[in-house]
């Protein structure tokens, strides 16, 4: 018969899993790790924003400066541990 090609075979050879990503050796896996940690402090900082601000609303509801910058934080934050862990969801 001959060789079984593997182009085409999606998820099948050469996928990195996401738990191997994060302990790999080398400067690269250091620097992954810590963009991971950096993007989830940033995730929890806008949550922490944003439940200050709404908790401590008034009347008039939220702040909306102050909402604003809660969902770009959360939203930078969740974006750079996507990134760092290779576009996976």
């Amino acid at each position: 018969m001959g060789r079984v090609s593997q182009v085409g075979r999606v998820g099948q050879v050469g996928r990195v899993s996401r738990v191997g990503q994060a302990g790999r050796v080398g400067r690269d896996g250091q620097v992954n790790a810590v963009l991971y940690y950096v993007g989830r402090g940033g995730q929890i900082l806008g949550m922490w924003i944003l439940l200050v601000d709404v908790v401590t609303a008034g009347p008039l509801g939220p702040n909306p400066k102050l909402f604003g910058v809660g969902v770009v934080a959360f939203l930078a934050g969740w974006g750079l541990t996507r990134f760092t862990r290779g576009g996976a969801s």
